[in-house]
């Protein structure tokens, strides 16, 4: 009977053991308190059926008490997450293709890798081999070719998803002179590589395709003769920058100091980062390539603070070309004009900081510029501009104290259509419109065909007088046109100092002629002469 009992009482617990999943009945303390309760238990089973409750209760208590810890001990325990890695470091990095083979230095603290590749290396197209931390990934990533001619950055991930940046800087080492030839046709840095001479270009060398070629300050090319120059093909770049302690400097043969002992540059490109910046070109511009700097059509440069010293011809020569900026320039000692260029326009960007001293010939040429066709202000550089064909303006030309406009024999400039011309000077500084010889009727005066409002301020007027396009006068006036004209003296004529035809506007306040051979002022209506301006 007390076995039977016994089973009853156990049989629950049998039941649940088997339902377990793991460790059910392998948990010591659950196992030693059943040790504890059970003997109690079964005594109790003899006594007095009361009791045998009450210990029943009792022992359902203590397993719901420890019921936690039985089933704690019954559910499956959780796997543990892994750790991932955060290493993230560059292991070894190596240029296999440079001969001999280079390996980097890297310096984990400072996060960068370093290295010297023989003179002649090509940094554009270097294809480093990477190892990093393991199961890192880097990008740009090893084996793919790259660009170092300036530091490139490398981003390292970790397992983790953190990251570090290794700034990668290789250098060419300097020992020596690098000649330079034939054409260029991929993108390329010129570096400072010693103290001296850092390349020698000894033919014409091209820039070619989409090829930029960047020169970096304080770099020094020698060029060997006068066939020698740099070419800029129509879709290739020339950027040269230096600083004003250490400028880019273009120079002739060691031992030819002369003018003219190399060619120069040409430019057959419109690129913005065709650039000049704190640049030095020395002895450039043979006479059979016109000028250090030639800028042919459609071509666009941007000049700051950079000196052209030297040439055996002009400065810089352009054709339908464009200076899209010109500031702080110095231009000098050349043996023809400081510049020479086919359109006005040119001077548009030109700011008055620039110097043109000790050329041959000072002036700043304009050749077949017959018609501004844009609005223009012309800045005071302290040279003359030099006109070798008339001048047509159909639109606001502006022209700042001092200005003075210089003009070949038989030539004149008209103001007509849309077209304005604001010319005030001071006493001090007057705009003047001027022969390019000093001689009386050496060029055919200013035409004023325009109703628009004209002035002309504190200027002087001097050596018209030609009849080569039926004026006879410094000024003439004509049908519908208007004049504001002050404080302005007219001189020097082959014929009259004004003229005037048909209805017109004239405002005039102290306006004085002098040396005018056929009198002061011609009405061309009635051909009669008059001693001042009606």
């Amino acid at each position: 009977m007390a076995k039977n009992r016994f089973a009853l009482i156990s049989y629950p617990l049998v039941r649940h053991d088997k339902s377990m999943k793991k460790k059910s009945i392998k948990n010591p303390l659950f196992r030693g308190l059943m040790r504890l309760i059970w003997p109690y238990t079964f005594a109790a089973v003899t006594q007095k059926h009361t009791i045998m409750k009450k210990m029943l209760k009792l022992t359902a208590i203590l397993l719901v008490a420890f019921g936690g810890l039985l089933m704690t001990g019954c559910e499956k325990t959780e796997d543990e997450k892994p750790v991932l890695s955060s290493e993230k470091n560059v292991l070894i990095f190596r240029l296999p293709e440079v001969s001999p083979a280079v390996t980097a230095t890297i310096d984990h603290n400072a996060k960068t890798i370093t290295a010297l590749v023989p003179s002649g290396t090509n940094l554009s197209t270097l294809v480093p081999i990477i190892e990093t931390s393991a199961k890192s990934t880097i990008n740009p990533g090893s084996g793919v070719m790259t660009n170092f001619t300036g530091p490139v950055v490398y981003t390292i991930t970790a397992e983790d998803g953190t990251t570090n940046n290794y700034v990668a800087t290789i250098t060419v080492d300097g020992a020596g002179t690098e000649t330079l030839s034939g054409t260029m046709s991929q993108n390329r840095t010129l570096v400072n590589r010693n103290d001296g001479i850092d390349y020698i270009i000894d033919d014409m060398f091209f820039i070619d395709g989409n090829a930029l070629l960047t020169i970096e300050a304080g770099v020094k090319i020698a060029f060997t003769g006068i066939y020698t120059g740099i070419n800029v093909g129509a879709n290739a770049g020339l950027k040269m920058i230096g600083t004003a302690n250490n400028p880019v400097i273009l120079t002739g043969p060691v031992n030819n100091n002369n003018k003219g002992s190399w060619a120069g540059v040409q430019y057959q490109s419109s690129r913005a980062d065709n650039i000049m910046e704190y640049v030095k070109l020395i002895n450039a511009g043979t006479e059979t390539s016109e000028a250090a700097i030639y800028l042919h059509i459609n071509s666009k440069l941007s000049m700051r603070n950079s000196e052209i010293t030297g040439s055996a011809s002009h400065g810089i020569a352009t054709s339908d070309a464009s200076l899209t900026a010109f500031s702080g320039n110095t231009i000098k000692n050349c043996e023809s004009n400081p510049i020479l260029t086919n359109n006005l326009l040119t001077f548009k960007s030109f700011t008055p900081d620039n110097i043109f001293t000790g050329n041959t010939k000072p002036e700043l040429r304009i050749e077949w510029a017959e018609m501004l066709e844009a609005d223009l202000t012309l800045e005071n550089h302290g040279v003359p501009y030099l006109f070798s064909h008339s001048l047509v303006i159909e639109r606001n030309l502006t022209l700042k104290k001092g200005i003075v406009f210089t003009f070949e024999f038989g030539q004149h400039m008209t103001v007509r259509g849309g077209g304005k011309i604001d010319a005030r000077g001071d006493a001090l500084n007057p705009v003047k419109f001027i022969g390019a010889s000093n001689e009386a009727g050496f060029w055919s005066g200013i035409s004023i065909e325009s109703s628009r409002e004209n002035v002309l301020e504190h200027c002087i007027i001097s050596n018209g007088g030609n009849d080569s396009h039926y004026m006879k006068s410094d000024i003439a006036i004509w049908e519908g046109a208007k004049l504001n004209l002050n404080n302005t003296k007219l001189m020097k004529s082959a014929a009259y100092g004004f003229q005037y035809s048909g209805s017109y506007t004239l405002t005039h306040n102290n306006v004085s002629f002098e040396n005018c051979q056929l009198g002061n002022v011609y009405d061309y209506d009635n051909d009669v002469v008059h001693s001042n301006l009606p």
